[in-house]
């Protein structure tokens, strides 16, 4: 009777194969990554669609952006100071959560008000800790000065620099700043070149307050909290004046592919101060970082003023980043007001 031997693998063979697989996951590794991250800008482009609505919703019912600070309950004994995210609260399906800070019986430190939520934060950032209110999404807040050679003025604030203004009163300051409120008659120069929210992978926790006023020494910003809010903060590991905590800003800077000759006052743009500029190393929030930047490979997601979104190239010019940020550029602080928006810039 014929016995027949069985055969397996020899050694070459089974080596061969391992090296086939290899390639093949090394080919296949960058297709999946990528389908990730796809995803991932698509539920970041959900989240600042979502976001551009309720702000137009909000402006809508108020005739007014609302302020990047704002006072809820004043003069009572639950006061607090909101950000321009808290007041979108009711507009993004988390009355719940607003109604918690509207409320004078709800005290400043009370840990309800500070949640996570999902719809505030980007999937491709890679920090996530869902016992924080922590937060991706930044307001356009218009100009903020160099604290080094630049002294602030209540002008600053103005409706033609930026979307989002402070509207906590200082009544300190001579002349008073009483706040100019911004509604969508301001954005002059198109709702569509406009834009109103961006990423930011620096952007403090939504509770933490905006840009710094730079009017005093100690550079506080307006609206200081009570002790209750500012213990609160502290507990959950937020200082209560992160400089531009839910803001993103410009300076009064050119770059090398500026327009026109730059004013005499007017510096290089640093790098750091660019779309997604330095974004690997820098890791300290400064009035340089205030700038949009993401996760997403080139691109930065940004809302604009008639409510679409889309992903701004890190390749833009910085004059033309300042022109999508002032409503009216022509009579903004910006150093090239004369510029033309071209649709081709971005």
């Amino acid at each position: 009777m014929a016995r027949f031997q069985r055969r397996g693998f020899t050694l070459v063979e089974l080596l061969v194969v391992i090296t086939i697989i290899g390639i093949l996951v090394a080919l296949l590794l960058p297709a999946v990554q990528a389908a990730r991250e796809s995803a991932r800008r698509t539920q970041c482009l959900n989240n600042v669609k979502q976001l551009s609505l309720a702000t137009a919703a909000f402006e809508t019912s108020q005739q007014r952006y609302p302020g990047y600070m704002e006072r809820l309950q004043v003069g009572k004994s639950g006061e607090k100071t909101a950000t321009w995210l808290v007041m979108l609260f009711p507009n993004v399906e988390r009355l719940d959560m607003y109604d918690l800070w509207n409320d004078p019986t709800v005290p400043a430190d009370d840990p309800r008000l500070y949640a996570f939520i999902k719809i505030l934060k980007c999937p491709s950032n890679p920090q996530r800790n869902e016992t924080l209110p922590e937060n991706s999404y930044v307001a356009n807040a218009g100009r903020i000065i160099d604290p080094a050679n630049e002294v602030w003025a209540p002008q600053f604030e103005s409706p033609n620099n930026g979307v989002f203004v402070n509207l906590i009163p200082d009544p300190t300051l001579a002349p008073p700043h009483i706040p100019a409120r911004v509604n969508l008659t301001n954005l002059r120069d198109g709702s569509a070149n406009t834009i109103l929210i961006s990423e930011n992978l620096l952007a403090g926790t939504w509770n933490a307050y905006g840009k710094y006023a730079f009017h005093t020494d100690t550079y506080m910003p307006y609206g200081i909290p009570n002790s209750a809010q500012q213990r609160a903060l502290q507990a959950h590991n937020t200082l209560p004046y992160q400089m531009g905590g839910t803001v993103f800003c410009w300076l009064y800077r050119y770059d090398i592919a500026a327009p026109n000759v730059a004013p005499p006052s007017c510096l290089p743009v640093e790098s750091e101060a660019k779309i997604n500029g330095m974004k690997a190393s820098v890791t300290t929030r400064t009035h340089l970082t205030l700038r949009p930047s993401s996760e997403h490979p080139g691109v930065v997601v940004v809302g604009f003023g008639d409510g679409h979104n889309q992903g701004l190239s890190e390749r833009i010019d910085y004059h033309v980043y300042q022109q999508l940020m002032t409503p009216f550029h022509r009579q903004s602080q910006a150093p090239f007001p004369a510029y033309p928006l071209r649709e081709s810039d971005f």
